[in-house]
């Protein structure tokens, strides 16, 4: 329900991060249009910048089997940007002087989304956090000089079976190293459709980075 995300994201600004970074599927198939825009204008009252990137839900790219869509493309990204939620679709944003963010498009748009070979890094010696939706591409990422991946999708697992299934195939829910790379996979502020988990719990993530010296 609407008073979950409404809930979630006031708790989010109490925190008063230096940059929030909203990881897809903030609204869904289900989501009304008026639902839609006070969510971004609830974003659009933080004090310091707001990132999204797509995830596989937020287009709506299933509503014909929630009644038809409620909103358009245009209607979703003209309530970000004039909030000042920062779009990104496999482009860079300075976080700091040392940090840098990639968001991806997501995965589900095939051709539309970038290889990461595609988008070189601006700035090599800096820190770089790649934002992807879904988490795949860790190891190509981690090749490509991803510091710190951030994904979700998974709401980690939701359902048993789910969850030691995504363990099998791929990423579950949780940190994943390889070298001095890491994977944070999130288990999402809410679940997907049914208010039902039997897995972890709905949380959002605050990471807190500090300079090696």
């Amino acid at each position: 329900p609407f008073s979950v995300t409404e809930k979630t994201i006031r708790a989010v600004r109490e925190l008063k991060p230096e940059a929030t970074i909203l990881g897809g599927d903030i609204v869904d198939d289900y989501t009304t249009k008026e639902e839609m825009e006070e969510t971004f204008r609830l974003f659009g009252e933080f004090d310091t910048p707001v990132y999204y990137l797509y995830g596989n839900h937020d287009r709506q790219g299933h509503a014909e089997y929630a009644g038809g869509k409620k909103f358009s493309q245009e209607d979703l990204e003209a309530a970000m940007t004039q909030n000042g939620v920062i779009i990104l679709k496999d482009a860079y944003a300075e976080l700091a002087p040392d940090l840098l963010l990639l968001g991806r498009e997501d995965i589900t748009e095939g051709e539309g989304r970038a290889d990461i070979a595609d988008l070189p890094n601006p700035a090599p010696e800096k820190y770089l956090i790649v934002a992807d939706h879904q988490p795949v591409r860790f190891l190509e990422n981690r090749a490509a000089g991803t510091d710190l991946q951030l994904s979700g999708h998974t709401h980690a697992g939701q359902l048993f079976p789910l969850g030691p299934l995504y363990d099998i195939i791929g990423y579950n829910y949780g940190d994943y190293t390889e070298g001095d790379a890491i994977l944070n996979v999130s288990a999402g502020a809410c679940g997907w459709r049914m208010p039902i988990r039997t897995q972890a719990h709905c949380h959002y993530e605050v990471i807190r980075l500090q300079p090696a010296d």
